[in-house]
């Protein structure tokens, strides 16, 4: 939810990122996997909602040269910046080996 306290309309960028399965050395600590631009009305408040893409839950394996599920259980932080995140939720669960990811 975002809302405007201010007096005028406001415009926000909601981004979510992806921190990866402790253990996972090969990725970042955190990659940006979804935002949304909203514009919302002095006092008003607005439900942006973000789809973070099946992709950003696997990684290429250059041995099969496929996409594979990460193993282990992502964090979904959400804010206005990497520097400035203001909710951590946890990520779904991790699918089975070999299982294709659909999120």
């Amino acid at each position: 939810m975002v809302r405007n306290t201010g007096s005028r309309p406001g415009k926000e960028i909601v981004q979510a990122y992806l921190a990866a399965p402790q253990g996972d050395d090969a990725r970042p600590l955190r990659v940006l996997a979804a935002f949304a631009a909203v514009t919302v009305e002095p006092g008003e408040a607005a439900e942006v909602t973000l789809r973070v893409p099946g992709r950003a839950f696997t990684r290429y394996d250059e041995d099969t040269g496929t996409w594979v599920p990460v193993p282990g259980q992502f964090t979904v932080h959400v804010g206005r910046s990497s520097r400035d995140l203001r909710l951590t939720l946890p990520g779904p669960p991790a699918e089975p080996s070999g299982a294709q990811a659909s999120r």
